[in-house]
C-alpha cells in the first residue's frame, strides 16, 4: 500500500480507491483536506478526472464524511448514490455533485 509520504510511484501499484482510503486514513476529515486530497492525487499521477470522480468523502469541496463501510453514515450512501444516478442520468458532474450535497443534507436533516 502507498502512503501520503510516499507519493511517487503509487499510481501504477495502487488503484485510485486504495489511495484515496489511505490519504483519508491519514487526514482528520476537514473541507481543507478536501482541497489537499485532489491536489495529492494528481500528485501521486492519477488523472484529475478519476480524482474528482473518485470521492465520497467530499461533495463540492465539502468534507461529507464516509469510508468503504456505507453502514458509517447513512447519509454519505445517500449522496453517492444521488451522484450515481445523476450521472447515468445524463447529468454531468458539476451538476451531480450538487444534487449529490443536496441529498446528504436532505438525508441528514432528516
Amino acid at each position: 500500500m502507498c502512503s501520503v509520504a510516499l507519493i511517487a510511484g503509487c499510481s501504477s501499484t495502487e488503484s485510485i480507491e486504495d489511495a484515496r482510503a489511505t490519504f483519508f486514513s491519514s487526514v482528520d476529515g476537514s473541507d481543507r483536506d478536501c482541497s489537499s486530497w485532489l491536489q495529492w492525487c494528481i500528485d501521486a499521477g492519477y488523472p484529475q478526472q478519476a480524482c474528482e470522480e473518485r470521492n465520497e468523502y467530499c461533495v463540492d469541496g465539502v468534507w461529507v464524511g464516509g469510508d468503504d463501510d456505507d453502514s458509517s453514515d447513512p447519509c454519505d450512501a445517500a449522496a453517492r448514490d444521488a451522484y450515481d444516478d445523476c450521472l447515468d442520468g445524463g447529468g454531468n458532474e458539476e451538476a451531480c455533485r450538487e444534487v449529490a450535497a443536496e441529498a446528504y443534507d436532505d438525508c441528514r436533516e432528516g
